[in-house]
């Protein structure tokens, strides 16, 4: 990540996924990848994670419901302990 870029974690909680709220195209202009994070909760036990794909991604509307999708990838990263992070889809 270059100078004054900021970085945003997301996580998948137990109840549901995490969201955003806010204006679609300053979001569409801020994000500009997503990754994939192996997160190790207790001791690791040295597990591998497989992502294949991100099937959508959304902002919610002023009404806080889903807009329709505009971001979705496809293809196969191996998450591990000697590589816990990959970026899975760049902007265009």
């Amino acid at each position: 990540m270059g100078r004054g870029a900021r970085e945003t974690r997301l996580a998948r909680g137990l109840a549901r996924d995490t969201d955003f709220a806010g204006k679609e195209d300053l979001w569409r202009r801020w994000m500009r990848e997503v990754s994939a994070h192996r997160i190790v909760v207790g001791t690791d036990n040295g597990a591998s994670i497989r992502v294949t794909g991100l099937e959508r991604g959304f902002l919610l509307g002023p009404d806080y419901a889903p807009q329709p999708s505009f971001l979705s990838w496809t293809g196969d990263v191996l998450l591990d302990p000697s590589t816990p992070t990959a970026v899975i889809w760049h902007r265009n």
